[in-house]
């Protein structure tokens, strides 16, 4: 009897052992690739309409998938964690004297239709550099890192109204995201 006692014993260590273990090699079989970019230029024209200002919009292609660094992870992604959405103005013509009066901005998957839109409201000069910046704090931002997670194609649009007529302004929008993957099996 007290043989089958240690050996019992014995068995329930290896066993708990051997759970820990699966744990740490799991660990050991994925990374997290820190601040990953996904980068679109975004150029914006000038409509015919004025109402509450000269109105723009332009949309633009993007598609997560086609990022270099996640070309070999693309089947292995487990988690998404998105730490930024920037719009920067790249370009701007007049330099000076062009005020954003207000903009829309959306993300749209172009697979399941999912949205995210972001309001600029605030008055605010352009120049080149100027910044947006959406966070995770942003109402409905997990949007985007469903989209980002999913790997689906999508389109960017930005619309709104500028103080005065003959622009021409460039966008660029930065999504930074943290992903972890799982090391791909090479065979």
């Amino acid at each position: 009897m007290k043989k089958l006692t240690y050996l019992f014993i014995a068995l329930t260590v290896f066993a708990s052992g051997a759970f820990i273990s699966c744990d740490k090699v799991k660990d050991l079989l994925e990374i997290t690739l820190y601040d990953v970019t996904f980068d679109v230029d975004l150029d914006v024209s000038e409509l015919s309409t004025k109402v509450d200002g000269y109105a723009f919009s332009g949309t633009a292609s993007f598609d997560p998938s086609s990022n270099a660094d996640l070309a070999p992870y693309l089947a292995t992604i487990r988690e998404v964690e998105i730490t930024e959405l920037k719009l920067t103005v790249t370009s701007i013509t007049p330099a000076t004297g062009v005020s954003l009066i207000d903009a829309s901005f959306s993300l749209t998957d172009n697979v399941n239709s999912a949205e995210f839109v972001y309001q600029i409201t605030t008055l605010t000069p352009l120049v080149v550099g100027t910044e947006f910046i959406i966070n995770q704090n942003t109402p409905n931002f997990s949007v985007v890192t469903d989209i980002i997670s999913n790997m689906h194609a999508s389109t960017i649009s930005l619309s709104g109204h500028v103080n005065q007529p003959g622009f021409v302004i460039g966008f660029n929008n930065l999504i930074t995201a943290d992903i972890t993957v799982g090391v791909p099996n090479d065979k």
